[in-house]
């Protein structure tokens, strides 16, 4: 199991386009901690660097 997305080549230049698209899906608007924008998203991404 990767235990990073860089395990699995997704680098951060791949991330600001994850995020517009994660808006856009049924999950992110169904969290149960409210997502406000791609930037949050980029900070989530952040962390699973």
């Amino acid at each position: 199991m990767p235990r990073s997305l860089g395990a699995v080549d997704i680098g951060r230049d791949h991330f600001a386009s994850i995020a517009q698209q994660a808006l856009h899906t049924p999950w992110v608007p169904r969290n149960p901690r409210p997502i406000n924008g791609p930037a949050e998203v980029m900070e989530i991404l952040d962390l699973a660097a």
